[in-house]
């Protein structure tokens, strides 16, 4: 599979809630009602500067589009790359 343009093939990870992103009571379309709000990159379009093939990426689990056993995100719908630990205060 090659994506076009933006877009990034994400071989979605099946997990409950997250603690790190927000994520609605309501469950997403992945897998017995599981969220996927992340995955690994296993394929990137021509136009993606900054994210590579085999990192992992966050995402909401509102963005993109199944195609079979993948997810195609556009690159703007990540929220960050990695899991490493992340330090963030609640502004609210």
């Amino acid at each position: 599979m090659q994506p076009l343009h933006n877009r990034l093939a994400v071989t979605p990870i099946i997990e409950g809630r997250s603690d790190i992103i927000w994520t609605p009571e309501v469950m997403s379309r992945w897998g017995n009602g599981l969220q996927a709000t992340k995955g690994r990159v296993v394929a990137v379009g021509p136009e993606v500067d900054s994210v590579k093939v085999g990192e992992l990426v966050h995402f909401s689990d509102s963005c993109g589009k199944p195609a079979g056993e993948f997810l195609l995100i556009r690159e703007d719908g990540v929220m960050f790359v990695g899991d490493g630990p992340c330090n963030v205060a609640w502004v609210g």
